[in-house]
C-alpha cells in the first residue's frame, strides 16, 4: 500500500502506514457495516473521511469528541459519503 487507500479485509492492528483505528460505538476497532433490522425501514448511514497534517495519537477507546477535539488545526481535506440502507 502507498497511502492513497485502504485495502478490504485488512485484520484490526494491522493498519498500514502507520494508521490507528478507534473503537466503534461497539468498543471494538473494526467496521460492523450497515445493519438495519429487517422491516424497519430504510436508514441513513453517513462516513466522514478526513485527511491530517499530523498523526493524532489517540487510544483506541476515545470518545467521538474527543476526537473531533484533537483534529482542530489537523484537517487538510474533508469527504463526506451519505446513503441509504434496508432490508425487507
Amino acid at each position: 500500500m502507498q497511502g492513497d487507500g485502504i485495502e478490504r479485509g485488512v485484520p484490526a492492528g494491522d493498519q498500514p502506514n502507520g494508521a490507528e483505528q478507534i473503537n466503534n460505538i461497539a468498543g471494538r476497532p473494526v467496521y460492523l457495516g450497515p445493519c438495519a433490522p429487517p422491516g424497519h425501514g430504510d436508514h441513513h448511514y453517513t462516513f466522514e473521511l478526513f485527511g491530517f497534517n499530523a498523526k493524532l495519537r489517540l487510544p483506541a477507546s476515545t470518545s467521538r469528541t474527543d476526537l473531533m477535539n484533537s483534529m482542530n488545526g489537523k484537517v487538510t481535506a474533508k469527504g463526506v459519503y451519505i446513503w441509504i440502507f434496508g432490508q425487507k
